[in-house]
């Protein structure tokens, strides 16, 4: 949300639009909780195993993981509506503290094996 206000791609104040994504954020966290997913005080990377065990119990045939939940990298790989303002679509995959995750890494990485589980029960 910082990084699209700072770019000039909000059509709201910063504040409606970090308003709607909390109460957005809280009703998927209610759900997650009404499903048994998570519990009270989820982590982050819980409450992403969740969004995944919600898509299995939809009539989904195929459910495609985004790599970046693997490894907690929360950077946004498209930003709509810049071109050269934000590097769309060439930022490396990375972990949560922003260091780039090499293929030994990511496929050694016990978050995205543990997101891997989750998608295998």
């Amino acid at each position: 949300m910082a990084l699209r206000d700072s770019l000039g791609l909000l059509t709201r104040p910063l504040a409606e639009e970090r308003a709607e994504a909390e109460a957005d954020t809280a009703e998927w966290r209610e759900l997650f909780a009404r499903l048994g997913l998570t519990g009270a005080d989820a982590s982050e990377e819980a409450e992403i195993q969740a969004v995944y065990g919600c898509l299995l119990r939809t009539p989904a045939r195929m459910i495609g993981v985004w790599l970046p939940d693997g490894v907690g990298d929360r950077r946004p790989q498209n930003l709509p509506g810049t071109w050269d303002q934000y590097p769309n679509w060439r930022l490396p995959i990375a972990d949560t503290n922003g260091r780039p995750v090499t293929l030994e890494e990511l496929t050694a990485s016990p978050r995205l094996r543990a997101l891997i589980d989750v998608l295998r029960q």
